[in-house]
């Protein structure tokens, strides 16, 4: 037995790794985690990686992060069509982008989707009903 436990110790040696020797001075790391979810997009954590290793100041990555997030949100703002039919959803579609982009580091919203909610369905152009054709089509028979 103790030979087959020594023969198991010894294949279990892992080679080290070489460990990535990079420091980061506190303000820095208290950026990083603020915007934690910002870094999960791998074009975003690359880019400020390699400024990390550059040693730029926070300042510097925050300018960097503000200017692509408003890149972002351009992006997005000007998927949209038709925004001055409906000023009402206009206004809340640009007050819930910002939000998204910019608080909640989303870079992956729907922003069709929102829009036709917003601009159809609550803000959209609501319709008289009809009554008497709501109820004709209520007590119609389906199999006629």
């Amino acid at each position: 037995k103790d030979e087959i436990n020594e023969s198991i110790n010894t294949n279990q040696a892992v080679p080290e790794s070489p460990k990535l020797e990079l420091e980061i001075n506190a303000d820095t790391m208290t950026y990083l985690t603020s915007i934690g979810k910002l870094l999960e997009f791998d074009e975003v954590s690359d880019s400020i990686m390699i400024m990390v290793k550059n040693q730029l100041s926070v300042e510097e990555i925050k300018k960097w992060v503000k200017k692509y997030l408003v890149c972002i949100y351009n992006e997005k703002f000007y998927s949209i069509s038709n925004g001055e039919e409906y000023p009402k959803a206009f206004a809340e579609f640009k007050t819930w982008l910002k939000n998204e982009v910019f608080e909640n580091y989303n870079l992956e919203v729907n922003v069709l989707s929102k829009w036709a909610k917003l601009s159809k369905i609550k803000h959209g152009r609501k319709f008289a009903t009809d009554y008497e054709t709501k109820m004709g089509d209520f007590y119609e028979n389906p199999k006629d």
